[in-house]
């Protein structure tokens, strides 16, 4: 059920008994495929009404993730700067194209989104230099979300843009967007 934030924004919010969904597929499909494509069937009826949909997942729910990208054209990752993520990142890319080679699903990696730990951190450039190696300096966002104590206030106070601070994360936040569209314009009109 789309919640209306603003003119352009809508919102399906998560709930605690999603926190079920892999029970509920066991208990309600006959098969894998059945249980990858549920969420997909009930987007079908919405996906024409908006020009975007995003979904985000948690990182260790698989049933929820298979989800996710069955009903999707493009993923976008989130590259935390440590080495547990980036050798997550490696083994979420293996997993996504064995989705996409088992369901011919045409899906496209956008790009990995490189969110530091911490601002001047030899670990957080060293992990980027890895990850461009890896991935190629192309895939990675030349925009990089930096350690920001406001984005921890918006979870206990909603986001706003009472001050400098707030006007910096959205800054930062509007950065990623506008490269976020950029790619996947390049993509859709790679495509066409």
């Amino acid at each position: 059920l789309p919640i209306k934030i603003i003119d352009n924004l809508f919102l399906i919010p998560s709930n605690i008994d999603f926190e079920e969904f892999a029970k509920f597929l066991y208990q309600n499909t006959d098969n894998q495929t059945d249980e990858d494509f549920y969420f997909s069937k009930l987007l079908d009826p919405i996906k024409e009404s908006f020009d975007i949909i995003i979904i985000d997942v948690p990182p260790m729910s698989k049933e929820i993730t298979r989800n996710a990208v069955t009903s999707s054209d493009y993923v976008l990752i989130s590259l935390q700067t440590q080495e547990h993520s980036l050798t997550g990142a490696e083994n979420y890319i293996e997993e996504l194209n064995k989705l996409n080679e088992k369901y011919d699903l045409n899906l496209t990696v956008v790009g990995l989104l490189p969110v530091l730990l911490k601002n001047t951190g030899t670990v957080d450039e060293y992990i980027i230099e890895n990850a461009k190696e890896i991935f190629g300096e192309s895939n990675i966002f030349s925009t990089i979300v930096p350690q920001m104590e406001r984005i921890k206030r918006f979870d206990i106070n909603g986001i706003t843009n009472h001050d400098r601070h707030d006007l910096k994360v959205l800054q930062k936040y509007n950065e990623v967007t506008d490269e976020l569209i950029t790619r996947l314009n390049f993509y859709e009109n790679e495509v066409n």
